[in-house]
């Protein structure tokens, strides 16, 4: 319960729940999980680093229950909206990797400044 921070790669998961009980984890890794689909953050109120690089499946709206994450890596998925990150207004690095397959209405909306209204996000944090 202690845990700061966790790190789970390649791993043949599907799920990932029950992470309530990491009330104190700040960093989480969830690199090269081929086959995770969804994620249940709700009840992880501290974090504030996710890299969810090269997760394929993954639902992003699985993020909707982290509320004051700092960082995000969101490399080599599907993101077809804003609408699954656009409450993450602590958000001071947002990275959209080359290999995210953004819907492509929203690549000038993704370079226009602000993002998220209330965020300090610069165009030198983001990379597309």
């Amino acid at each position: 319960p202690n845990l700061g921070e966790l790190r789970i790669g390649s791993t043949l998961l599907t799920e990932i729940k029950g992470l309530s009980f990491l009330q104190d984890l700040e960093i989480l890794l969830l690199s090269n999980n081929k086959y995770l689909e969804n994620i249940d953050f709700e009840g992880v109120n501290n974090l504030r680093y996710l890299d969810i690089s090269h997760n394929k499946k993954l639902n992003p709206n699985c993020l909707k229950h982290i509320n004051y994450l700092e960082e995000l890596w969101y490399l080599d998925g599907t993101l077809n909206n804003l609408s699954s990150i656009i409450h993450l207004t602590n958000l001071k690095v947002l990275n959209l990797s080359y290999n995210l397959d953004i819907d492509k209405s929203l690549t000038t909306i993704t370079l226009e400044l602000p993002i998220f209204p209330t965020s300090s996000i610069t165009k030198k944090m983001i990379a597309i």
